[in-house]
């Protein structure tokens, strides 16, 4: 997966550690180039693609709760 935020040192920087998305641009760039290949061959078009964005957790995310059980 690539993308230019989520990777560089600037999303990492101790006063920033920002939480970020990042997207498989080689995937999205991948099925945009075969989907219009077979637009321009007049062919059926490709079935819908989803790719999975991956989330790089850093600072600004909060961290989860304790689930506190309470007894009855």
């Amino acid at each position: 997966m690539t993308s230019r935020w989520p990777t560089t040192s600037d999303s990492r920087l101790p006063h920033i550690d920002m939480t970020t998305v990042c997207q498989n641009t080689t995937g999205l760039v991948e099925h945009a180039v075969r989907v219009t290949i077979a637009r321009l061959k007049c062919t059926a078009r490709p079935a819908e693609t989803v790719l999975d964005p991956k989330l790089v957790i850093r600072g600004t995310t909060d961290p989860q709760p304790h689930r506190v059980e309470l007894s009855t």
